[in-house]
């Protein structure tokens, strides 16, 4: 029963390997598939135009993810043109997908089992979302693939020696800070390495506390070195990027109905006034921004964007439900059988980075593509939810 299910794991992963291929290969000459998945793909382009290796860190537009900005402006600076730009970026994405299936198949094998990581992985590769994102202009796979990237050298780090430790927390703190300069409100992953050791110890080591602090100084000299230089070059104190204060006043007022775009009219109270004046509509907006964050309500950004399984603004998707139900029985599942003691406590970093992605997002705007970076682990826990139902239909060692 194991080889066959490992035989079926790969055939899924196989196959969505060649969708992914075939896909970029169909969509190659453009820079998104479809005219409504352009999102803010010609602001990052329009902000790599004409960029040298000296002016790399010189950008015209603090609104649009610097972060995603600098990764095209470095394509640029190599490459010279925007079409080499966007072949390129759909070859990056393409192998960071498929790095991201190993890392995710190693954390899989660590935190759970070989069958858990197999079907995860297969999950993953078929992966539709992120298909579709290997072949537009956006942040999210490179926001994906990093945020793995960061979780795995976060496991590797407690088994090395003290000095690999430190090079891995100079990494890590590396890896934050440019996630955050992606998405300001990626901020909220620093704060992974205390609450993970805090959890895992019930207490900080000596060891923690230094690898803990590289983390942080690094995260903190990178990110204040970038708001320094960027304020000195605008003429005015920048923090990151801009366009919070106005993000946060178009998603929280009266008109305001949860999914992030088209953007309503601003009315008042809004920001933090609408918050305290009007709790309960403000209460109200955080259920639909959740709905449309794990795609139940489909947004203006719907996958795919034509066909039978599309829908209009605001429908209801039974397939998205079905998902997230498995992913949230798979996450229940794990987070009990680590409290009971049956299971190492490592899966709760990918539950820490989970909140630390859902819940700043659930304050400002709802869509799916918030949760395309995270795709990975909501495999990983559905992964774990059908091993765990196939055990208990065939007993301990069926997958064995």
């Amino acid at each position: 029963m194991a080889k066959a299910w490992k035989y079926l794991c790969i055939a899924l992963g196989t196959a969505g390997c060649v969708l992914s291929v075939g896909f970029t290969t169909l969509f190659w000459d453009k820079p998104w598939p479809y005219p409504i998945l352009t999102v803010d793909g010609q602001s990052y382009l329009e902000g790599a135009v004409g960029t040298r290796w000296a002016s790399l860190f010189k950008l015209r537009d603090l609104y649009h993810s610097p972060g995603y900005q600098i990764y095209l402006r470095c394509l640029f600076a190599a490459l010279g043109s925007l079409n080499a730009v966007t072949h390129a970026s759909k070859i990056l994405s393409l192998i960071m997908f498929f790095a991201s299936a190993v890392l995710l198949y190693r954390l899989g094998r660590r935190w759970f089992q070989p069958a858990v990581a197999q079907i995860a992985v297969a999950l993953f590769l078929l992966s539709e979302s992120w298909r579709y994102y290997c072949n537009m202009i956006q942040y999210e796979v490179l926001t994906g693939f990093l945020m793995l990237l960061f979780l795995s050298m976060l496991m590797w780090a407690q088994s090395s020696s003290p000095k690999m430790s430190r090079l891995y927390g100079i990494g890590m703190g590396s890896v934050l800070a440019f996630i955050s300069l992606i998405q300001m409100r990626y901020l909220a992953l620093i704060l992974i390495p205390f609450s993970y050791s805090l959890i895992r110890r019930k207490g900080l080591s000596l060891g923690d506390l230094r690898r803990n602090g590289i983390i942080l100084l690094t995260s903190i000299v990178l990110l204040a070195g970038w708001s320094l230089a960027q304020s000195l070059d605008q003429g005015r104190p920048v923090f990151l990027m801009e366009g919070s204060a106005f993000r946060f006043q178009v998603a929280n007022n009266p008109n305001a109905v949860g999914y992030s775009f088209p953007y309503p009219d601003i009315v008042e109270p809004s920001g933090w006034q609408f918050v305290l004046w009007m709790p309960g509509q403000w209460l109200w907006l955080i259920g639909q921004r959740a709905l449309c964050l794990f795609g139940i309500k489909r947004d203006i950004w719907v996958l795919p964007p034509e066909g039978f399984r599309s829908g209009p603004i605001g429908s209801y998707s039974v397939l998205d439900l079905i998902s997230v139900t498995v992913f949230a029985t798979g996450l229940i599942t794990a987070m009990t059988r680590i409290r009971r003691s049956e299971l190492s406590d490592e899966p709760e970093a990918g539950v820490l980075l989970l909140a630390c992605v859902i819940l700043p997002a659930l304050f400002i705007f709802g869509s799916k593509r918030f949760i395309v970076p995270v795709i990975p682990l909501f495999a990983l826990f559905q992964g774990y939810a059908i091993v765990t139902a196939a055990r208990g239909l065939l007993g301990d060692r069926g997958l064995e």
